[in-house]
């Protein structure tokens, strides 16, 4: 829809936040799952099962976000974005370090990996580029809060013993596709993601994300596409 502009936000995912907006995700996730299966590494089959506690918990979780975009509006009394009208959710999974093996030491990490899953649009709304929006939502949500990390963990560190710490830094998009159909990796080029390996969806859980994945499609091969965003640190302030 042409002339629309959209707001997106990552919704917050505290306990008490989470109760107020969960039975609406749950809702457009499975009307999603239903409407778009193929696009979707999980099922509705599967997600119809969960129980709204296991959906709170999962919620909650620190490394599980999710985005919505709502319709821009200059209405000052605007509702909380989870009242307001989906036309899109993506979720968002991170930071984690980004070490070969992975693990969970972050105290020497000087690159993060975010995987961004797939997205759902509303269809009246599927034409006006909103999809590359959000993209680039999630991509400066995802630096502002690596930055954030990164400035309280230099803080906190005491010097090397080679008297200076590195304030240089790597925030990587990770995204799959199924296939490289041009439409379909146009929409991530534009974004800057490029075609990195590929690997069998069952592999996605050693990314070490509780990632939801459809047990009866975990040997289908996937493309994954990366981005690197380098950035430097402010630096910190000498005594």
């Amino acid at each position: 829809m042409s002339g629309i502009q959209y707001n997106f936000a990552i919704l917050p995912h505290d306990d008490h936040s989470v109760r107020q907006w969960a039975p609406k995700f749950i809702e457009f996730r499975l009307d999603a799952l239903k409407a778009a299966p193929a696009s979707f590494s999980s099922s509705h089959e599967k997600e119809a099962r969960i129980s709204k506690a296991e959906w709170i918990s999962l919620l909650c979780e620190p490394a599980y976000r999710v985005v919505v975009g709502v319709i821009r509006t200059d209405d000052h009394r605007a509702l909380p974005v989870w009242e307001s009208e989906w036309v899109l959710i993506s979720n968002l999974y991170g930071p984690r370090c980004h070490h070969q093996p992975y693990h969970d030491n972050a105290t020497d990490c000087q690159e993060s990996s975010w995987y961004l899953a797939a997205s759902f649009v509303s269809p009246l709304h599927r034409q006006g580029g909103i999809l590359r929006e959000a993209y680039f939502a999630c991509e400066r949500a995802a630096v502002s809060e690596d930055k954030d990390l990164f400035q309280k963990r230099q803080h906190a560190q005491p010097l090397r013993l080679s008297g200076h710490r590195s304030n240089q830094f790597r925030t990587r998009i990770l995204a799959t596709i199924q296939s490289k159909a041009p439409a379909l990796l146009n929409y991530y080029r534009s974004g800057g993601l490029e075609i990195s390996h590929t690997l069998i969806v069952g592999d996605l859980a050693r990314w070490g994300w509780e990632i939801a994945l459809n047990p009866d499609g975990l040997d289908k091969e996937v493309i994954v596409l990366e981005k690197i965003i380098a950035w430097e640190a402010e630096p910190l302030g000498r005594l």
